[in-house]
């Protein structure tokens, strides 16, 4: 489901709180999607044959814009950029905040969450760094942060038993929309490709 771009699970029967703050942010989601869909169409045409890029960034704000215009060197765009929004906040909001999992799906559950990371933005130090380029037929992005790093492993792949979870599912999600997705062993680093040939799925 994550791959064909589900944004959430359900199960019958759903609680009416959990349905709302799911619909509200589905909503959020196809907004920035929309935006940056626009943004992409801007620069595909206008850096076809850029090469390499790199940007620095630190705060959520920057996310779409950076996203999309380093998804404007893949060749699936739309798909590529739904996964560096996923990397690229990651980064801020565990990286550079370090908000904790548990945190995160606590501030959610009481509807705190934009407020603690408007707190938490004004004592972040540090960057993330984001690097897109051309490759022998690939295009590589590589998305790396200044905070502590966090054991990875567990969330690249989907798994059932966080489909009702409230958040921890975004880098699932992004890996289902690269060729391939793997971290450093620190966890401070994401390096995503994208084939420049179109792949056949079955």
């Amino acid at each position: 489901a994550v791959a064909a771009g589900a944004f959430y699970h359900l199960v019958k029967p759903v609680p009416q709180d959990m349905l709302r703050r799911v619909l509200a942010a589905a909503g959020q989601e196809i907004g920035r999607r929309r935006r940056q869909q626009e943004g992409l169409r801007r620069h595909q045409s206008a850096f076809a044959d850029l090469q390499q890029v790199r940007f620095t960034l630190n705060r959520l704000d920057q996310v779409d814009a950076v996203a999309s215009f380093l998804g404007s060197l893949s060749p699936r765009p739309e798909r590529s950029v739904v996964g560096l929004t996923e990397l690229l906040r990651n980064g801020i909001e565990h990286g550079l905040m370090r908000l904790g999992l548990a945190a995160k799906q606590r501030h959610l559950a009481e509807g705190t969450l934009e407020t603690e990371l408007a707190r938490r933005a004004d004592a972040v130090t540090g960057e993330v760094e984001a690097t897109g380029l051309r490759r022998n037929g690939t295009i590589v992005y590589v998305i790396r942060d200044s905070g502590p790093g966090f054991r990875w492993q567990p969330f690249i792949n989907s798994d059932p038993s966080r489909s009702q979870a409230a958040s921890g599912r975004g880098i699932a999600r992004a890996a289902v929309t690269f060729d391939r997705l793997s971290y450093d062993a620190p966890g401070k680093a994401a390096v995503a490709v994208v084939s420049s040939h179109d792949r056949h799925i079955w």
